[in-house]
């Protein structure tokens, strides 16, 4: 997998669905579905799986396919 934190869409709108339920985590951590968001997110940021985000991105630019701009579909 190429992108094992940030997976199941472009990879620029993955990191902003991470990003958004950690800042309502972040801000509002006695709400409800604090608890399931604390679990999502420790179980996608891992060490492991930075490492794998890592070294896709180290690769030479024109080979790694990295993002394109919406509507490229």
């Amino acid at each position: 997998m190429l992108y094992p934190i940030f997976y199941d869409s472009f990879w620029h709108s993955s990191v902003h669905t991470h990003w958004l339920p950690a800042r309502l985590y972040q801000g509002f951590a006695d709400f409800g579905a604090a608890g399931e968001i604390r679990e999502s997110l420790e179980g996608a940021l891992r060490a492991d799986k930075a490492a794998g985000e890592l070294a896709h991105l180290n690769q030479p630019a024109s080979t790694r396919g990295f993002e394109r701009p919406f509507g490229w579909g």
